[in-house]
């Protein structure tokens, strides 16, 4: 009970310096207790001041009996995403998967690390062939995979690795309408009718999406997006020109 309070109050910012001194104080008490060790070392890894400290209990959980991939993964997260150390956080991710191979967030951050960061497509590529054939309907793992696919300008293999997704994706790694990428495969393949239907075919589910929050920034940015692919230019400049209203005054 002590430790779910402590994890809430950690995960609020008004009480997180409150929940993170009340883990430390349950650490001590709880020093094997690989939950405790892994939600204090979570934060404190993602942040340089208290990186050393947050690693050494992320490693500490890691070397329970058994092991820990969720602990392995996350020292690999923070490695890469906050500390810019790539490596170690690729072999972070790596001893994750060896004990958990369908870790599906662990191979999709392999992938997009590999991808995106190192610009290393042939890597990454193999990366792919490694994630476990269940894993390719996930959306999280679709969305890496439509990533390289695209990148390897192999777009009938970004169609194939849509086929099973739904109309949106919330993923970490590609947030927005899944027709935007289909039509982007269709123009890779010189098809630009049928890139310019899914792209039409976005746009109704965004403005669908509009109608129930008209004021989202980021739903208004996509429809700018497809406006602009389909044409559109001086509608696609004025719902620009609004979101860039509605971020504005989201951040002032």
């Amino acid at each position: 009970m002590a430790g779910a309070r402590a994890y809430a109050m950690r995960l609020d910012r008004d009480t997180e310096a409150e929940g993170i001194q009340s883990l430390r104080e349950l650490v001590v008490r709880l020093p094997k207790d690989r939950f405790v060790l892994r939600i204090l070392g979570a934060p404190l890894s993602r942040r340089a001041e208290t990186a050393k400290e947050g690693l050494d209990l992320l490693v500490r959980a890691a070397a329970q009996p058994g092991g820990d991939p969720i602990a392995e993964y996350i020292q690999g997260e923070s490695l890469i995403r906050y500390l810019d150390r790539e490596a170690e956080g690729l072999g972070a991710v790596d001893r994750a998967l060896a004990l958990a191979p369908n870790y599906a967030d662990a191979h999709c951050e392999k992938i997009f690390t590999l991808l995106e960061r190192r610009g290393d497509l042939a890597a990454a590529r193999t990366a792919l062939t490694q994630v476990p054939p269940a894993l390719l309907r996930e959306e999280r793992v679709i969305a890496v995979a439509v990533k390289v696919w695209l990148a390897a300008n192999e777009p009938e293999r970004a169609l194939r690795a849509l086929a099973p997704a739904s109309a949106h994706f919330t993923a970490t790694y590609f947030k927005g309408p899944v027709g935007y990428l289909k039509g982007m495969a269709h123009r890779r393949a010189g098809r630009l009718p049928a890139a310019q239907t899914e792209w039409r075919l976005a746009l109704r589910d965004v403005q669908r999406r509009l109608e129930a929050a008209p004021t989202d920034p980021i739903e208004l940015l996509w429809k700018a997006c497809l406006l602009a692919l389909l044409d559109e230019r001086a509608e696609a400049q004025a719902v620009w020109d609004l979101a860039r209203q509605f971020t504005a005054a989201q951040t002032a």
